[in-house]
């Protein structure tokens, strides 16, 4: 069958147990997507058991599905070293899967026009926390999907947290006249970083409040403006900041497109 543009399992994988079995449903799936790939745009896999070894379905869909816009992953522990990229796959849902923090970096790069994302399970070890979004330019409430709460949901043990510039777009354009509710206190949240762009500096620094109003265990944040701004806009900002909220340690920094490094150039 030369032009199939989806093909999705049963979940009935996911009751067997038996080790070869598992590595016989690599070769199936292998053999499957050898005939299919060409015209393939959606694949989804359910149930695959659940072992600890890493499965190599994520570099056999790599290898063979060059056209795949459309991928779904339910149960397994998955391996991404050696992956091929995968430009066309705009979006990827993981359900019930393990994969582990040293693969992330990889996984992102695999998918680089990845525009939806399924929401993550509960991870409680991650300590330290670095958010980026793929949207460039300032979304309204109505678009934006990102938002403090759902992070400290999902991640309730970050003791760091990082925001770059496009993150930090998202979470302004996520926040209402009534800010973002209820943070829980966040008592464990002790260092924040934040990429800024001063674009609408009352509003920036009405977004700044909610957070640190409502993460009391706070004892260092570090806020890096955009080059363009530096100035007497920037010099304000950071004077009002210190003012609101003097128990905290500052740090100050300039951040840029064109420039590979921060540059810090105060600190309180």
């Amino acid at each position: 069958m030369e032009t199939v543009e989806s093909v999705s399992t049963s979940h009935g994988f996911g009751y067997l147990v038996d080790h070869n079995i598992c590595l016989t449903y690599e070769e199936f799936v292998e053999e499957c997507l050898a005939r299919v790939s060409q015209s393939l745009k959606s694949l989804s896999l359910f149930g695959f058991p659940f072992f600890r070894y890493n499965s190599n379905i994520l570099l056999l869909i790599s290898e063979y599905c060059h056209n795949l816009v459309s991928l779904k992953l339910h149960s397994g522990w998955l391996y991404v070293d050696n992956m091929n990229p995968m430009p066309m796959l705009t979006t990827l849902t993981l359900e019930s899967l393990r994969l582990e923090d040293k693969h992330l970096n990889q996984l992102n790069k695999c998918f680089p026009n990845l525009q939806l994302l399924s929401e993550f399970a509960i991870t409680k070890t991650v300590k330290n926390l670095t958010l980026d979004s793929g949207n460039t330019k300032p979304t309204d409430n109505r678009d934006s999907k990102l938002t403090i709460g759902k992070v400290f949901m999902v991640f309730p043990n970050v003791s760091s947290l990082c925001l770059k510039s496009s993150a930090w777009l998202e979470v302004e354009a996520s926040m209402n006249q009534e800010g973002w509710g209820s943070l829980d206190g966040r008592k464990g949240l002790k260092r924040i970083c934040a990429y800024l762009k001063l674009g609408d500096p009352s509003w920036t620094f009405s977004s700044v409040a909610c957070m640190l109003d409502q993460c009391v265990g706070l004892s260092e944040v570090s806020l890096l403006v955009h080059v363009r701004h530096v100035g007497n806009v920037c010099h304000n900002f950071m004077s009002n900041c210190i003012a609101r909220w003097p128990r905290l340690k500052w740090r100050w920094g300039i951040w840029s497109d064109e420039i590979l490094k921060d540059i810090w150039i105060k600190i309180l």
